[in-house]
């Protein structure tokens, strides 16, 4: 919700309060955020992995499907 405007948390919250699949979804969505701030590929990595290994936790498939491509792609970069 970083950067979100007033009027867009609000309406935010009351989605949030219909759709706990869309609460799962955006929030793990904004723990991705800093894997872009990292310089470290080492750190990065660490990152990527402790982020999809929540993802595959979370029963919302269009999302572990997106940790499964980001794994499959780290794989073939190292």
């Amino acid at each position: 919700m970083w950067n979100l405007t007033k009027d867009q948390r609000v309406n935010l919250k009351k989605i949030f309060q219909y759709n706990p699949q869309t609460v799962r979804g955006y929030l793990l969505r904004e723990e991705f955020h800093p894997f872009w701030e990292y310089r470290s590929a080492g750190w990065a990595r660490r990152f990527l992995k402790h982020w999809t290994t929540r993802v595959q936790s979370s029963r919302l498939e269009p999302m572990k499907k997106v940790a499964r491509t980001l794994r499959r792609h780290d794989a073939m970069m190292s």
